[in-house]
């Protein structure tokens, strides 16, 4: 059992024992390897760079222009990008391990429990190990590069939502933008 696995006990005001590991505790599961990094560092960047872009570059040509701006074209984009933080933020911070799950819920669900001959937990049938991440991840569907982390059972619902905001906002930008593009392609 490694150190960030080891559980810590705790008093609750009532006195209750509570036990949680750091993993628990502290739940983001930050990319490991390089190219995870560096796309979870670009995603983190692009999207405040994109809105000071719009804001100060596009936004005040039109203005100079003489158009009239629409002020809810700026809002939803910012509507937009604090939801798709918030949907990352889910989906790094949830935890897809078997062993998220309570013991008896483990065994409600399925008779049989594995253990991973590569990480040594406890596995339903359905999880699937990654060799990215090097964990069991349960309904696991693809280790997505972009957050750095497995998208599985539980932030699945997440990174679909986080992937249709982002498309919104492409949409939304190109749109808008149109205009803005063939000013300096015909110049």
């Amino acid at each position: 059992m490694s150190i960030r696995n080891k559980p810590k006990t705790g008093q609750c005001k009532e006195g209750l024992q509570q036990t949680a590991t750091d993993a628990e505790q502290m739940n983001w599961n930050l990319p490991s390897n390089i190219r995870d990094r560096a796309a979870f560092t670009l995603f983190l960047i692009a999207g405040p760079l994109d809105l000071l872009y719009e804001r100060y570059v596009v936004t005040e040509h039109y203005l100079n222009q003489g158009h009239h701006i629409n002020c809810y074209y700026y809002g939803l984009l910012v509507f937009c990008a604090l939801n798709i933080y918030i949907r990352l933020y889910n989906v790094v911070t949830i935890d897809n391990r078997p062993s998220s799950l309570p013991l008896d819920r483990k065994l409600a669900i399925h008779t049989t429990i594995e253990t991973c001959e590569k990480c040594g937990e406890l596995r339903p049938p359905e999880s699937h190990h990654c060799k990215v991440c090097n964990v069991c991840i349960l309904k696991r569907d693809h280790h997505c590069w972009f957050t750095g982390t497995c998208i599985g059972l539980h932030n699945q619902a997440n990174f679909v939502i986080l992937v249709w905001y982002l498309w919104l906002v492409a949409a939304i930008e190109t749109a808008y933008n149109m205009e803005f593009v063939c000013h300096f392609i015909q110049c």
